[in-house]
């Protein structure tokens, strides 16, 4: 009796130490599979951001040239300059100001991606007065765009170039549409 008793309770023990084992190699297998599939989406995402590198050092390093034969022709029409009647004068300025934006934007974009692709990218970080700041972007659209700061004294880090862009851009879209 206590014998047959002692061998089924070993039996229990063996099936259950079984069942750990084979409820660890499930939980291990599952955090192996769940590793590999992380690993995977970041490969993925990796790639994915070398392609559209890839895609806007090309595009950067495109316009270059169509830039390049836009600023001969804006030299021939700027000899012409005197000869335009005002309101053309004042397009030929318009167009001047901005390709001289554009131009100062692919130059800027090239350095970031270039510091970018070698790991070196630092956005230029500054201490500014919110109000000036602002009021500087905005002055250019006078007329157009009223802009109230709460409190000029507030202080922020930030990139004055490429905040200007996005704002200047923002001012500008909401203007034209």
């Amino acid at each position: 009796g206590n014998l047959c008793w002692t061998i089924e309770q070993m039996q229990h023990a063996t099936y259950l130490v079984l069942a750990l084992y084979f409820g660890i190699i499930c939980v291990l297998g599952a955090l192996l599979l769940t590793c590999l599939l992380f690993l995977r989406q970041l490969r993925s995402r990796r790639l994915e951001m070398k392609s559209r590198q890839f895609i806007l050092e090309t595009l950067t390093h495109e316009l270059r040239t169509p830039m390049q034969v836009i600023q001969v022709q804006l030299e021939k029409f700027r000899s012409e300059f005197d000869s335009f009647s005002p309101p053309l004068q004042k397009v030929f300025l318009e167009l001047c100001d901005e390709f001289q934006r554009l131009t100062y934007l692919t130059q800027m974009s090239g350095r970031y991606l270039s510091k970018r692709a070698k790991g070196l990218f630092d956005w230029n970080l500054e201490q500014t007065e919110i109000g000036p700041y602002f009021e500087s972007i905005v002055a250019r659209y006078a007329g157009d765009v009223e802009l109230r700061v709460e409190s000029s004294s507030r202080y922020f880090e930030l990139d004055s170039f490429w905040t200007a862009f996005c704002v200047r851009n923002l001012i500008e879209n909401s203007l034209r549409y």
